[in-house]
């Protein structure tokens, strides 16, 4: 027999090891569950659901071209395929924050984060940032805070925040306090 039906990396779904990072993950071989493998990516299946729907998604096709398929309701990549999807439409354009230390020390990096962890990490009041977003329209060029539609998430570019943050201290402390005095925080209860 020739030419197989089935490579000898598709016989089996694998589970990653807990000990493996996203490197190790995307140079393994074999059939993973999406399910397994998507915080170690920081990828959820409503992201890949899009993918597959903007794509066309052609099932043979898909899964030759992307290496993704959904078998009854379970996600499955071939990740020899997956792995060159991945970086190039599914990996996150943002780091996670955990990493750093200092509010200092993520003030001077030049890296994007969500901002939902932004204001977590410097006490800000996430409805005061959105209202000071709907009230600037070039909020990217000028803010460096931006909705990713890929992801459905706002991100931070923290050169261009933190450059604003100091170019406006009220604003700065605007979005700690919630607002100007007297005025309530968006999302508040009203009484």
């Amino acid at each position: 027999m020739d030419n197989p039906i089935f490579s000898p990396s598709e016989l089996e779904i694998r589970k990653p090891d807990s000990s493996w990072t996203c490197e190790d993950i995307l140079g393994a071989s074999g059939l993973f569950y999406l399910k397994d493998i998507s915080r170690k990516l920081r990828i959820n299946t409503y992201i890949v659901a899009r993918f597959y729907r903007e794509q066309g998604s052609a099932n043979s096709v898909f899964w030759v071209k992307y290496g993704i398929r959904k078998i009854w309701t379970h996600w499955v990549v071939k990740m020899e395929v997956f792995a060159n999807t991945y970086e190039e439409h599914l990996k996150p354009e943002f780091e996670r924050i955990d990493k750093y230390k200092s509010k200092k020390e993520l003030l001077t990096s030049n890296k994007v984060f969500q901002a939902t962890d932004v204001c977590r990490v410097f006490s800000f009041h996430r409805g005061r940032l959105r209202q000071i977003l709907l009230n600037k329209s070039s909020d990217r060029i000028d803010i460096g805070v931006w909705k990713s539609l890929r992801h459905n998430v706002y991100l931070v570019d923290m050169k261009k925040f933190s450059d604003w943050l100091t170019r406006n201290p009220t604003q700065s402390k605007a979005l700690q306090d919630g607002g100007p005095k007297g005025q309530k925080r968006a999302g508040a209860r009203r009484e």
